[in-house]
């Protein structure tokens, strides 16, 4: 299994490493990208779960979506389904 802490850092490594070419070599227009795509992989990484403080044993997974839910929810917070065993 993947350790979050190691995904965070090499991801802030890598938006570092193009966000220093963007300003570097790209000029004006280079660091738009670069500022868009630190920003879409931060949001991206929001919604992975990355951020969270929920430990995975602090959650289950809908059975009809497959989408992580706390373990005291009824419902999938995703699709609506009713989780079984709540």
């Amino acid at each position: 299994m993947v350790d979050p802490d190691s995904v965070v850092v090499w991801t802030l490594l890598g938006l570092a490493a193009v966000a220093a070419v963007g300003l570097l070599f790209l000029g004006p227009i280079g660091w738009l990208v670069a500022g868009g795509i630190v920003v879409t992989t931060l949001a991206l990484a929001g919604y992975s779960g990355v951020f969270d403080d929920e430990t995975q044993a602090e959650r289950r997974n809908c059975e009809h979506c497959g989408a992580p839910n706390p373990v005291d929810s009824d419902d999938c917070g995703h699709c609506g389904a009713t989780l079984d065993g709540a």
